[in-house]
């Protein structure tokens, strides 16, 4: 795939470049895939295309006879349009909710740049109205459950949380009493730690879902709750683990397993 400020190509791809990625990364859903892109995106609008070469044959007739050819052909997709923005560009910085606003959480931020070694710049939470528009402008389709997402080629070091994945993360932080201890809050802890994870360029959801399960408990407690809280929560996830949508679970998730972050401990996850 290659990317350009100009839409201007040929039937070979852009004139002039300026980067590129291999989609080889299998996304959430089947036959898609992702990659980043093998140079950082300044703040602007870019275009991209795929190339690609299909084998087929074809009849020739130079005028004497005609004759069937067959071969790879070089095709061309796009090129499509697509805005580079800064961190929480658009997005108003604040922490905790605030009635029909979206916002950029400062304190969720710094968690997520923790446990991605500093590659996260912003995380965001999104209201209704404004979450159809973002999964939509990143290509999600309607309809699909969406819980968060990191877009690889436009913002890779943004996560982007849905209403209800903040709205539970804001019961356990900002409320008090913090919210109950259920699968809920599992889940939106998990989705927190599962995306900062995607900005360190890990896409396989697999892989990414296992390691975010075993840092629930430590981001459970960075937002304020209890040891006995933050292990309930990592214990609710594991239990319904199978559970997880296909690809999102791997038998080597498991304790001493490859995936394992610590296998000098015996605590799971």
């Amino acid at each position: 795939m290659e990317i350009s400020t100009s839409p201007d190509h040929t039937d070979f791809g852009f004139i002039q470049d300026v980067s590129f990625c291999f989609p080889t990364v299998p996304w959430k859903e089947p036959h898609k895939y992702t990659c980043n892109s093998a140079f950082s995106l300044t703040p602007g609008t870019y275009y991209w295309l795929l190339t690609y070469e299909t084998y087929g044959c074809r009849t020739i007739d130079y005028g004497y006879g005609s004759f069937q050819y067959c071969g790879y052909n070089f095709q061309v997709s796009g090129p499509f349009k697509f805005t580079v923005g800064p961190a929480g560009s658009g997005l108003p910085t604040r922490g905790g909710p605030a009635d029909g606003q979206s916002r950029t959480d400062p304190f969720y931020t710094q968690i997520a740049r923790t446990i991605s070694r500093g590659m996260t710049q912003a995380v965001d939470c999104f209201v209704g109205a404004d979450w159809e528009t973002v999964t939509a402008n990143h290509g999600i389709p309607p309809g699909y459950v969406e819980l968060g997402f990191v877009d690889p080629l436009i913002s890779p070091n943004e996560v982007e949380l849905s209403p209800d994945v903040c709205t539970s993360l804001d019961l356990l932080h900002y409320q008090t009493p913090r919210a109950p201890a259920n699968l809920d809050v599992a889940i939106a802890v998990d989705t927190l730690a599962h995306e900062a994870i995607h900005t360190l360029g890990i896409y396989d959801e697999a892989v990414t879902e296992c390691y975010a399960g075993q840092e629930i408990a430590w981001t459970a407690m960075q937002l304020g709750a209890p040891y006995a809280y933050a292990r309930r929560l990592a214990s609710l996830w594991w239990a319904n683990y199978r559970n997880e949508p296909p690809g999102y679970w791997t038998p080597d998730c498991r304790n001493n397993g490859r995936l394992d972050l610590n296998r000098r401990s015996k605590v799971w996850p």
